[in-house]
């Protein structure tokens, strides 16, 4: 009997020693991210439903975004909602007096500019309201810092002050603010009132200035981003603000998948990938980011688009690239904020940390990038210092003149000791914790398939593994696995 026990602990150990071993370094001293989410909940529930708050909470956020990105042109926060076609028409028929309330509805119906597909997609008869009131609730009650969108679009500097005192009175610090969305964006009405970079440049020191009288220490983020037409739009934005404290670069990132990734094609999987890098650094490049290095990076949207069929949403592959979006937005920005696109839309399920659109399973399950990013904020949450890990696995070749690393790792410290460690390769590999100074800890690990569609952290499966344990000096790391280790 002894014996028989003796070959099968020998087995076990073979299945974990017999992998090659990843030897782990620490590199490179990285700034610790606040991380969270997008919070526009037109399309969610409210903050008084307990299930979805408990649902958010799960997650782990340590910034929430209120009210939203686009839907922050219209935002009433008095009534936590967007403006309907006659209040929009009130605030901007002055810009223009074709913008009545008729035209308005009008050319929502055929218009295709994307002015019109969002003023028809906010003026719904139903809606969540999210007022300043509501959402702290959901704030306080999920332990978030909050980042408010003011609306320089239909609104005024003296509303958007007052909705700053009122979150004030309802227990939020003002610690960010954001001066508009996307302003550099093609967009018929956004271009009637900021036609260039001097238009907005002045707008932001205005209302910096009188921001700051109000609350000296709040950290305010100005949208970055050389592009379409504003060539020169960081050029002149950190000249202009060169000489003010506390304030971030928005920088949003949407890689765009307009063909079928077959995710059985390894070729096709690793290409995919490897997005992550290849077009992020495309994108920096023609967004002249370097010229805001002398400034902090705020990532408050992130995602992927994906055009015709949905094959990669939802997808664990999915929830792998999110991973490796965060890491490449670190080693490539200065990126001190992530706000992932977006909590949850009853409508949008692509664009979601929680599942709210599923009829068979039980709805607010986390989804595959709800769970990849869940791990991060676990990782960042409380933590004082980061760096990036150096491993010596081989990289893809991807062409003659590139490769790409499909493993990342960081370590951070605070009131824990932290490892995090993305696998996105098809190989098992076995890491020794003490080469990063870690003893041991709980284990909190997926794996699966590239195709499995996730739903929630604890379904099992041939095809999918979730491991939560306590584990020692030597740990397997999985195929297409995240791995948070908490000691």
């Amino acid at each position: 009997m002894s014996r028989f026990i003796v070959i099968i602990l020998l087995s076990s150990s073979l299945s974990i020693f017999g992998q090659e071993r990843l030897k782990m370094t620490i590199g490179a001293e990285k700034t610790v991210p606040i991380m969270g989410y997008n919070a526009p909940l037109t399309h969610s529930p409210g903050w008084e439903n307990n299930q979805f708050c408990e649902a958010v909470k799960s997650l782990h956020p340590g910034i929430l975004r209120y009210p939203g990105g686009s839907n922050s042109f219209y935002w009433d926060w008095k009534k936590g909602r967007t403006k309907n076609f006659g209040e929009l028409s009130q605030n901007i028929i002055k810009i223009n007096p074709d913008y009545t309330s008729e035209y308005l509805e009008t050319n929502a119906q055929t218009g295709k500019d994307s002015f019109w597909k969002q003023i028809k997609r906010y003026n719904r008869k139903n809606y969540t309201s999210n007022t300043i009131s509501q959402f702290s609730q959901g704030a306080q009650h999920t332990q978030s810092k909050v980042i408010f969108v003011l609306n320089i679009i239909s609104s005024t500097l003296n509303d958007q002050l007052k909705m700053l005192e009122e979150a004030k009175l309802y227990g939020l610090e003002i610690d960010r603010i954001e001066i508009g969305n996307e302003i550099n964006h093609k967009h018929k009405l956004l271009q009637e009132i900021y036609p260039n970079i001097k238009t907005y440049a002045d707008t932001c020191e205005v209302w910096i200035n009188r921001i700051r009288e109000s609350f000296p220490n709040v950290k305010i983020g100005v949208v970055g981003g050389s592009k379409g037409i504003f060539k020169n739009w960081n050029q002149v934005l950190t000249n202009r603000l060169s000489t003010y404290q506390n304030i971030g670069f928005v920088l949003h990132y949407y890689p765009i998948f307009s063909e079928t990734v077959d995710l059985n094609n390894a070729l096709e999987y690793q290409q995919f990938i490897a997005t992550t890098a290849t077009d992020l650094e495309k994108k920096l490049q023609n967004w002249a980011w370097h010229q805001t290095q002398s400034f902090p990076t705020w990532v408050t949207e992130y995602n992927i688009i994906e055009k015709g069929n949905k094959t990669l949403h939802n997808t664990w592959a999915h929830g792998l690239f999110t991973a490796m979006q965060v890491h490449h937005l670190i080693q490539k920005t200065n990126a001190e904020v992530f706000t992932f696109h977006s909590i949850g839309f009853d409508k949008f399920t692509p664009f979601s940390a929680i599942d709210l659109t599923s009829k068979k399973n039980t709805k607010y399950e986390k989804t595959a990038s709800g769970l990849s990013t869940s791990l991060w904020n676990k990782l960042t949450q409380n933590a004082t210092s980061m760096q990036s890990i150096q491993l010596n696995n081989p990289s893809w070749s991807l062409s003659h003149s590139s490769s790409f690393n499909p493993i990342f790792a960081y370590k951070v410290t605070g009131e824990k000791q932290k490892l995090f460690i993305c696998n996105t390769s098809e190989t098992a590999y076995r890491i020794t914790l003490i080469d990063v100074g870690i003893n041991g800890g709980e284990i909190e690990q997926y794996s699966g398939s590239l195709t499995h569609d996730v739903r929630g952290e604890l379904n099992q499966g041939d095809d999918w593994k979730v491991t939560k344990k306590a584990v020692k000096n030597t740990i397997e790391i999985p195929p297409y696995s995240i791995t948070l280790i908490e000691e």
